[in-house]
């Protein structure tokens, strides 16, 4: 059975070569994927979770799996933008429920993250992506390096223009902010008014 936070269309997408290998996409992932850094879901960050989480790395453990079997209901996060501990305490979830299975049904309304406001980025943005898309998925996929703001203390166009290091790498703006802007000094800024970038 495929786990919950592995989505063949992103990994195909994302990995084209896991399309010619014999084991099929989950099986490319578990195989080569995991090792590669290459990330099953949108919603799970592969190189993120092995540096947040040192042991899991150090043990040789495949990150996915090791998430799915303890990390989940440990409180491990999937994701820099997704705060399973500040979720579950936001929406009185107890402590044996999966928070990320719970996003994965409500994320087109909850919060998963103190600087993602769900509701403002479909304001903002929702003419943009498809109306069943997790506004989160939309914003790691594809809004977050259109500069497009996921919270109204956060200026996604005004931190990559500010931050041009992070413009040319290409990498997402809140996700850097929350890995290691905010301990390196960066500062981010409130969008000024409510309408769409």
């Amino acid at each position: 059975m495929t786990p919950y936070l592995f989505d063949e269309t992103h990994y195909f997408n994302a990995t084209p070569d896991a399309i010619e290998s014999g084991p099929g996409a989950f099986g490319h992932f578990i195989t080569i994927g995991a090792a590669e850094f290459q990330d099953p879901h949108p919603l799970f960050d592969t190189r993120w979770y092995l540096a947040a989480y040192p042991d899991v790395a150090a043990a040789g453990i495949n990150p996915l799996l090791h998430f799915i079997d303890h990390g989940d209901l440990e409180g491990r996060n999937p994701h820099p933008l997704f705060d399973a501990n500040w979720y579950r305490q936001r929406y009185g979830l107890p402590r044996q429920t999966s928070a990320i299975r719970h996003f994965l049904a409500h994320g087109r309304v909850n919060d998963p993250h103190p600087l993602f406001d769900t509701a403002f980025y479909l304001e903002r943005y929702g003419d943009h992506f498809a109306p069943d898309e997790i506004p989160l998925v939309h914003y790691n996929l594809e809004g977050g390096y259109r500069g497009w703001s996921p919270h109204p203390s956060f200026d996604g166009a005004a931190y990559l223009k500010t931050y041009a290091d992070i413009a040319r790498a290409c990498i997402n703006p809140l996700a850097h902010y929350v890995v290691t802007g905010r301990a390196e000094g960066r500062k981010s800024v409130p969008v000024e008014d409510k309408s769409p970038d």
